[in-house]
């Protein structure tokens, strides 16, 4: 498949695709377009996408969106990974964790999604109301809590959203939502899992926080890297 590069169209996302570019992870001859401003075609390609901090995961919505729009003849299930799994009935405020996966629960615009994450979050608005996730036909939840084995999920289409906030004890992460229990190895290991059994459509990355520390930042970029090499 070929691989077409994305990014979220904020400062910091743009900052991060130049890091990535001088760390050697994205080669000067590959294009990343704008998300917002270019008209990509995704039919039967892989494509990226390379969000800044974690207040942007919103933009896998979207993402989310587009691949199953250019692809319509394919189902594609999610996975998510994140240490906050709310899922909220309300889309007033875009910037809230892991809200993106509520329309696409409730509208079945992905067939199914599977989440790996830790907390619920933000007070009454947390999703842990299963009910609702009964009433969906078409969509289903699966959570797991901490690490999680994805030997399951072998020969399907996917969509993987990463949030690095799932990780433990990462620094690039802003302050307020350190509170992944993941190790880093954990994760690469069940995204190559994930790589190697399934067709991947698209992947998102998200999390770092560029106004870390610098050595901080150099490690977020290399986990960026490292995870955008493994689908590339």
């Amino acid at each position: 498949m070929e691989t077409v590069y994305l990014h979220s169209g904020t400062e910091d996302a743009i900052q991060i695709v130049g890091m990535l570019r001088e760390a050697g992870y994205l080669k000067g001859n590959i294009e990343v377009y704008d998300m917002n401003q270019e008209d990509t075609n995704l039919t039967g390609k892989k494509a990226i996408l390379i969000c800044g901090h974690g207040y942007e995961h919103h933009k896998s919505l979207e993402f989310s969106k587009e691949l199953v729009a250019d692809n319509p003849d394919i189902d594609i299930d999610k996975v998510l990974f994140d240490a906050h799994i709310d899922f909220h009935s309300s889309y007033d405020n875009e910037n809230l964790h892991a809200t993106h996966n509520y329309p696409l629960l409730m509208s079945g615009i992905c067939s199914e999604i599977y989440v790996n994450g830790i907390v619920p979050y933000h007070g009454n608005n947390k999703m842990w109301k299963r009910r609702n996730w009964k009433k969906t036909k078409k969509s289903k939840i699966e959570f797991r809590k901490g690490t999680w084995s994805t030997r399951k999920l072998k020969g399907r289409n996917l969509h993987i959203s990463t949030d690095l906030d799932v990780l433990w004890d990462c620094d690039y992460v802003h302050r307020r939502h350190r509170i992944g229990r993941t190790l880093y190895t954990d994760l690469m290991r069940s995204l190559n899992r994930l790589n190697n059994n399934n067709l991947v459509f698209g992947v998102d990355v998200v999390g770092l926080d560029i106004r870390s520390d610098m050595k901080d930042v150099k490690i977020g970029i290399k986990h960026y890297g490292e995870i955008i090499k493994m689908f590339a």
